[in-house]
């Protein structure tokens, strides 16, 4: 276990949890892309309007030291929630990468 019970950031601050050279983050973060949609459709007369600007995404990111990657393949493993009835997360998708032969 790298990192356990670490917070999810449901607001403004992002709650980064450490653990010795390792750090974690999980939450919602503003958009990082700008899109013209109206300028791109009009033959790239641009208007200046980001699609993206009220937009969220959420995040997750573990930074570890390329020492902790080892010079093997790396598979990564994800599962996504959402928020249930009674206030907690539920499962609702898991993937991994197929496995070379």
């Amino acid at each position: 276990m790298i990192v356990e019970r670490a917070p999810v950031s449901l607001g403004r601050d992002a709650k980064v949890t450490e653990a010795g050279d390792t750090r974690f983050f999980a939450g919602w973060r503003s958009d990082p892309f700008f899109c013209d949609v109206e300028g791109a459709k009009n033959n790239l007369q641009f208007t200046g309007d980001d699609f993206f600007a009220d937009k969220d995404v959420c995040s997750i990111v573990l930074e570890v030291p390329n020492s902790a990657l080892g010079a093997k393949e790396v598979r990564l493993w994800a599962r996504t929630l959402t928020p249930d009835d009674g206030g907690g997360w539920r499962q609702v998708e898991t993937r991994s990468p197929p496995r070379k032969r």
